[in-house]
């Protein structure tokens, strides 16, 4: 990930002249309620790639702070009928190993990816059924 000082962030939010600014919290635990961030347009949504991160961030910044997991649709070039012709899969954050007092476990849970990769897929089609119907 790159990071970007507030000058240069301002200066292309004023060169662009956005309706709206969607920015992404990846650091929570860095955020502060005076965060440069929050000056940069009038209108701006905060968003994280995780709950907790989201939760976080929102207590810290004293500011709404959504999550969402953005997925798009693949189309391969040619079909895949099976397991053999797929090349691979990549899932934002990393499993890493923690270990407390009283636990022990790996910092990631994946247990409900599918599910809401599903349900992010079905909104995903239902608003481009909105904008764009099927014949």
């Amino acid at each position: 990930m790159y990071y970007m000082p507030n000058q240069v962030c301002k200066q292309i939010v004023d060169l662009l002249k956005p309706s709206m600014l969607v920015m992404w919290v990846h650091r929570a635990d860095t955020a502060t309620p005076t965060a440069k961030i929050l000056s940069l347009h009038p209108r701006f949504q905060l968003l994280a790639l995780a709950p907790h991160v989201a939760t976080l961030a929102q207590t810290r910044l004293r500011h709404p702070v959504k999550w969402t997991m953005p997925v798009a649709a693949f189309i391969p070039q040619k079909t895949c009928g099976n397991l053999a012709c797929l090349k691979g899969f990549v899932v934002q954050g990393a499993l890493r190993k923690y270990r407390n007092k009283s636990t022990f476990g790996f910092t990631r849970n994946y247990t409900r990816l599918w599910e809401r990769m599903a349900q992010v897929m079905i909104l995903m089609w239902s608003m481009y059924d909105d904008i764009v119907p099927r014949s």
